[in-house]
C-alpha cells in the first residue's frame, strides 16, 4: 500500500506539494498545521499516513475538480478524457490539473438528491492515497497516477471549470433534478452588526485535534438545531476552511441522520449569514462538559469558566484509590529532580543560569547512551529536552552549545560529531529572541492562556519521551510579573498544566532581588516576585557566585572567585533537599564538590591535599594518549600554578595509594596513566578542575 512513508518523497520529486493524512481519516494528521505553507514535511516521522496534495502551492500549482455527485450517470458524463481520475467512494471522482497561481475554490449550483462540483483552489487539498473513511477501501487511480506523471506534465486547466459547470448545470437539469432553494439561516438576525469593531468576534483559537476530540463526545444524531450549530462554530472557528468542513462533515456522516449534500449546503449558508456568528465557545462548553477540553485551550475562557465546577461530581473522592504499594516518584536527577512538577532555577542576570541548563539539557539527551553521565555527582534519567528561550539569539546559543558538545565529547573519549548526532535527536531548542511573543496575558486581572501558549502546548504533545521543558525566562512569557499572588498562583497553574499532560518537569529559569546581588540573601530571600511564586513550584534552586567568605574557608584565590559558584535547594518538596554545592565553571565545563563550611587549621591542610590529588588526576584526563604523562610534566604543571615540587610528587603518591593513577616505568624517567577508577573519578564531577 502506498503511504506517505513510502511515497511522499517520489510525489515531492514529481513536484507535488504533498502533506501527510491521518490514517483512514480525510484531514491532515496529527500536528501538520499551517500546511499550505508548510508541505513536504519528513516522510519518516509520517510513515504510515495517508498522502494529501496542496492545491494551489509548489513551483507548479496543482488544481482539481471534484464530482461530489451520486448519480453514475451524471458523474460519468463529466471531464471524460482525463487521464488522471482519482476515485475515493464511487460514482464520486476527483480530476487532477496544472493551472495559474492563486486561482481560489469555486463551486456548483446544487441539485436535490444529486450534489455539486467543486473546483478546489488554493488552500484546499485532497486525498491522494489512503482508505477511504466510508468504504474502508484505498483511494485508486484507475489509469495513471501522480507518482507516474510529475505535476508539470498534467493537463493545463485553461476554461475547463467553466465548461464542467455549464455541463453539470445543463445535464442535471436534462434529468430533471431540480436545483435546492434558499434556505433561512440557522440563527435568527439580531441588532449584532459584523461591521463595528466592537462587535468583532474573531476566532478564540481551538486546533483541529482539540475540536476532533471535542466531537468525538457529541453524538452526530444529536436535534438538529445543535448539529447546526456544532457546524456554524466550526465554520467560524476555521474560517470556513477546508479542513473545517471536513472535519463537520466527517463527524456528521457517522450519524443515521446524514444526507449527501446537506453538510456542504449548511457550510455553504453559514459563510453567507451576516447576523451574530456561534463561536467555538460553544464547542469548549461541550468539551468542558464531556471532560475533553480545559480552559486552557483558548485564549478567552470568560465563556466558558462557568461549566468547569462539574469536575467535583466526576471526581474520585474515594481514598480507597490508594495503592498499599505506592510507585516510587520518577526522578530525572537522583534525588534532586522529580518528574511531572513545575520547578525553578532563580540568579543574578549574568551568573550563567542558561549556559547551565543547557549543559544540563545536553546531558540529559545523553544519558541514554552514556549512562555514566550525572549532574552534580548524580545519575540521571535520560530522555528529550525542549528549551524555549528569549534571552539569547542563536549566535549566542550556537557558541554555547557547541562548546558543551565538545567538552562532554572530551570528557566521555567520544567523536563530536557522534555526540552531536545523538544530542541533535533529543534536544529541541528554539529562540523567540526579538519577538515579543507571551503565553500570557492579563484580563480582568486575571492571567489567561494565550494562542501561543496552546501552539506551544500543542507542540510538546505532538513530541515523544520528553523528560525537561526549560522556559528561560519566565517573565519574558508573561505580563504577571508584578500582578500579586493570585496571578502568580494562575500562572504556574498552567505550566503545571504543560507538566501534567506531557508527563515531564518545567524548569523556570528567573531572575534574584536586587538586594540579593551582594549575597546577603540566599534561599527563598533572594528571588524576585511575589511568595506565590515560590511557593506553588515544587523545588527551586538558587544559583549565585561564591561570597568572599567562602572563598576564604574553601581556600579559592581571590582571581579565582569569577570562576566559582554555589548551587542552593532553596526547597524540594518531593526529596531531602541537598546541601550546596560548589560549582566550578571552566569555559562550558562543570565539576562541582560540597561547599565546605568554616574549617579548622587540620581540615583546611587535608582539603588543600585533597584538591591537589584531584588536580592531578584532572590534568591527567586532559592529555592524549589515554591520559599518560611524564612524572617531569605534572611538575612542571605544578611550577605554573605556583606549587612546589614536594606537594606535586606528594599527590602523586596519594594518588597512586587511593588507585586514581598507577606508575608505568620505574628509573629516570617515569611514567602515569589513569587507572580506570580514575577516568571514573573525574566523571563523577568529585573533585575540582
Amino acid at each position: 500500500m502506498i503511504t506517505y512513508g513510502s511515497h511522499a518523497q517520489i510525489l515531492i520529486d514529481n513536484g507535488y506539494a504533498v502533506i501527510p493524512i491521518a490514517p483512514g481519516k480525510k484531514r491532515p494528521g496529527a500536528g501538520v498545521n499551517n500546511w499550505t505553507e508548510r508541505y513536504n514535511l519528513p516522510p519518516e516521522r509520517y510513515s504510515q499516513h495517508g498522502i494529501g496534495v496542496v492545491c494551489g502551492s509548489g513551483k507548479i500549482p496543482v488544481y482539481a475538480i471534484d464530482i461530489d455527485i451520486v448519480d453514475a450517470e451524471v458523474a460519468s458524463a463529466l471531464v471524460t478524457g482525463c487521464a488522471l481520475v482519482r476515485i475515493g467512494r464511487p460514482p464520486k471522482r476527483l480530476f487532477l490539473f496544472r493551472g495559474d497561481t492563486g486561482l481560489r475554490k469555486r463551486v456548483s449550483k446544487r441539485f436535490k438528491n444529486l450534489g455539486h462540483v467543486d473546483f478546489l483552489g488554493a488552500g484546499e487539498y485532497f486525498v491522494a492515497y489512503g482508505i477511504h473513511p466510508d468504504t474502508k477501501r484505498p483511494y485508486s487511480w484507475p489509469e495513471k497516477s501522480i507518482v507516474e506523471i510529475p505535476a508539470a506534465k498534467l493537463p493545463v486547466l485553461g476554461d475547463t471549470v467553466d465548461s464542467v459547470f455549464q455541463k453539470f448545470n445543463d445535464v442535471a437539469v436534462m434529468m430533471g433534478y431540480a436545483e435546492e432553494e434558499e434556505r433561512t439561516s440557522v440563527i435568527s438576525h439580531t441588532e449584532y452588526d459584523p461591521d463595528d469593531p466592537l462587535f468583532a468576534k474573531v476566532p478564540i483559537g481551538i486546533d483541529i485535534r482539540k475540536l476532533n476530540a471535542i466531537l468525538a463526545t457529541i453524538d452526530p444524531d444529536c436535534g438538529r438545531e445543535q448539529w447546526r450549530n456544532v457546524g456554524f462554530a466550526i465554520h467560524h472557528e476555521t474560517s470556513g476552511s477546508a479542513d473545517g468542513f471536513e472535519l463537520w462533515d466527517s463527524w456528521s456522516a457517522r450519524g443515521a441522520k446524514y444526507r449527501d449534500g446537506e453538510t456542504a449546503y449548511q457550510w455553504s449558508s453559514f459563510g453567507r449569514y451576516r447576523g451574530e456568528p456561534i463561536t467555538a465557545a460553544y464547542l469548549l462548553k461541550l468539551g468542558v462538559k464531556n471532560g475533553v477540553a480545559d480552559v486552557a485551550d483558548v485564549a478567552d475562557v470568560a465563556d466558558v469558566a462557568d461549566v468547569a465546577d462539574d469536575f467535583f461530581h466526576s471526581a474520585n473522592w474515594s481514598s480507597s484509590r490508594f495503592s498499599d504499594t505506592p510507585a516510587p516518584i520518577e526522578m530525572i536527577i537522583e534525588k534532586m529532580l522529580p518528574r511531572g512538577i513545575v520547578s525553578m532555577i532563580f540568579s543574578a542576570g549574568g551568573a550563567g543560569k542558561s549556559t547551565l541548563m543547557l549543559y544540563l539539557a545536553i546531558r540529559i539527551t545523553l544519558a541514554e547512551t552514556y549512562p555514566r553521565l550525572v549532574f552534580m555527582a548524580s545519575a540521571i534519567t535520560g530522555g528529550t529536552v525542549v528549551i524555549l528561550t528569549a534571552e539569547d539569539p542563536d549566535i549566542i546559543l550556537n557558541q554555547r552549545y557547541i562548546g558543551i558538545i565538545r567538552g562532554i565529547a572530551a570528557e566521555i573519549s567520544e567523536d563530536t560529531s557522534v555526540v552531536r548526532a545523538i544530542v541533535d535527536e533529543k534536544l529541541r531548542i528554539v529562540s523567540t529572541f526579538g519577538q515579543p511573543l507571551s503565553l500570557f496575558g492579563l484580563k480582568n486581572e486575571k492571567i489567561r492562556p494565550t494562542p501561543s501558549f496552546r501552539h506551544f502546548l500543542s507542540y510538546l504533545e505532538e513530541l515523544r519521551g520528553i523528560s525537561l521543558v526549560i522556559i528561560d525566562t519566565k517573565t519574558r512569557f508573561s505580563p504577571g510579573e508584578d500582578e500579586g499572588n493570585v496571578a502568580a498562583a494562575q500562572e504556574i497553574a498552567f505550566y503545571e498544566l504543560i507538566a501534567r499532560r506531557i508527563n515531564a518537569t518545567v524548569m523556570l529559569l528567573h531572575h534574584t532581588s536586587k538586594k540579593s546581588r551582594d549575597g546577603s540573601q540566599t534561599g527563598q530571600q533572594a528571588y524576585r516576585g511575589v511568595t506565590a511564586l515560590f511557593d506553588h513550584t515544587r523545588a527551586s534552586w538558587y544559583f549565585r557566585p561564591i561570597t568572599e567568605i567562602e572563598a576564604v574557608n574553601n581556600e579559592i584565590p581571590s582571581e579565582d572567585m569569577d570562576k566559582f559558584f554555589v548551587f542552593e535547594n532553596a526547597k524540594n518538596n518531593y526529596v531531602i533537599r541537598h546541601a550546596p554545592v560548589l560549582i566550578k565553571r571552566d569555559g562550558y565545563s562543570y565539576t562541582c564538590r560540597t561547599i565546605s563550611p568554616r574549617l579548622s587549621r587540620e581540615q583546611k591542610a587535608d582539603a588543600k591535599k585533597q584538591n591537589l590529588i584531584d588536580d592531578v588526576v584532572c590534568f591527567l584526563q586532559r592529555q592524549d594518549k589515554k591520559g599518560t604523562l611524564k612524572q617531569i610534566d605534572i611538575i612542571k604543571w605544578g611550577r605554573e600554578l605556583g606549587i612546589g615540587r614536594s606537594r606535586v610528587l606528594s599527590a602523586i603518591e596519594d594518588s597512586i595509594d587511593d588507585g586514581l593513577i598507577k606508575l608505568l616505568t620505574e628509573g629516570r624517567v617515569k611514567m602515569f596513566e589513569l587507572t580506570e577508577t580514575g577516568k571514573k573519578y573525574g566523571l563523577e564531577m568529585g573533585g575540582r578542575s
